[in-house]
């Protein structure tokens, strides 16, 4: 089983809620559009298969986020040793909908393909989101993601201990 990575440099941005124009119609804010276009553009690059994955999925995002300035000196190592999460906005799941829809139809035909996921933030040194995807195929979809599942939370069970 192959693992398709996309990676992109730069601080995630969540999906934001459409907003309504004067006219009544919608619209994605751009920040949204500009980083799911970002995204998209990663993904192009790393998958170069002429045609969108089919089946069932599996997903890992991690979005690495800046470490606030306001931060001392000692706050600053935590973050980067993973000993500090980044618990306040942007929340989590927007930022895993903006590149599950940045996604669609480049790596998969639908993001309702994606039938297991482990995302997590955390504070680094570089922004970026990492985006990790494997075809589950029936005979090995359990494995697929345990080892996935395993190889995610290794840091974060052994700096609980």
């Amino acid at each position: 089983m192959s693992v398709i990575v996309v990676e992109l440099i730069g601080d995630p941005v969540p999906k934001a809620r459409a907003r309504t124009r004067r006219d009544g119609k919608f619209y994605t804010p751009q920040k949204t559009v500009d980083f799911e276009r970002s995204l998209a553009w990663a993904a192009k690059s790393a998958f170069k298969r002429q045609y969108p994955l089919t089946g069932p999925l599996a997903m890992r995002v991690t979005a690495t986020l800046r470490i606030p300035k306001s931060f001392t000196g000692q706050e600053r190592e935590a973050a980067i040793a993973g000993l500090l999460a980044p618990y306040s906005k942007p929340d989590l799941d927007n930022l895993v909908k903006a590149a599950k829809d940045a996604l669609n139809g480049i790596v998969y035909k639908d993001d309702a393909q994606v039938c297991e996921e482990i995302s997590r933030k955390e504070y680094g040194e570089v922004p970026k989101i990492r985006i990790e995807i494997a075809q589950l195929e029936p005979e090995h979809a359990v494995e697929a993601f345990r080892e996935l599942e395993d190889k995610s939370l290794e840091p974060m069970i052994g700096k609980a201990a």
